[in-house]
């Protein structure tokens, strides 16, 4: 089961630290203001063309359980419908990272020891970009892509390739995807869900 973690490394005004949300299969989960929001990846794509942000798409080990990432989602959608915040605590990147705790074997590095409650402030406040260098550095990380329609003015040209700079870690040049590599990306699925 392909799992990858998908971050656009700006908020929508063009600054600001980006965001986090994952994808398991070609359908991504993502965290926003007012909860979680499922759809298809092709449309999560889609949206961010439309405000030019690049998406840094990291691909996680095999390893990673991307269903018991969902079943995180899906219970503390549950959960919270029921009166309980803890799953709603914090923010994209932290509620990301409680995800991937329950889909990583043995547990995040670093995670607490597995309930909800217990690891509720762990994350509270992770920034998409130390979610992004902890996975690396955990070696749950195969590689990444960059997924961006390059803007044709050279100031927000500059200014993007300097957030990736910034957000990986490393000098980073766009590269040439074959067809093969946008199929990767290309979900037949184009149903979309908000929960």
């Amino acid at each position: 089961m392909s799992v990858k973690v998908v971050h656009p490394v700006t908020n929508l005004n063009k600054v600001g630290p980006g965001h986090s949300c994952f994808d398991v299969e070609g359908t991504t989960y993502t965290f926003e203001g007012q909860g979680w929001r499922i759809l298809p990846f092709t449309a999560y794509v889609s949206e961010n063309e439309r405000s030019n942000r690049p998406l840094v798409v990291q691909e996680l080990v095999p390893s990673v359980d991307g269903q018991k990432a969902v079943e995180y989602v899906m219970r503390t959608i549950r959960e919270s419908a029921g009166g309980n915040s803890y799953g709603y605590a914090g923010i994209c990147s932290s509620q990301v990272a409680r995800a991937l705790h329950f889909a990583i074997p043995g547990g995040f590095p670093g995670g607490g020891p597995g309930g909800l409650e217990d690891f509720a402030n762990i994350f509270k406040n992770f920034k998409p970009s130390d979610l992004y260098k902890k996975l690396k550095d955990a070696s749950l990380s195969v590689g990444y892509s960059v997924i961006w329609k390059e803007p044709e003015d050279d100031f927000n040209k500059d200014h993007f390739r300097s957030c990736i700079r910034t957000f990986i870690g490393e000098e980073w040049r766009p590269q040439i995807l074959t067809r093969e590599d946008m199929n990767r990306y290309q979900p037949s699925d184009t149903r979309s869900s908000k929960m």
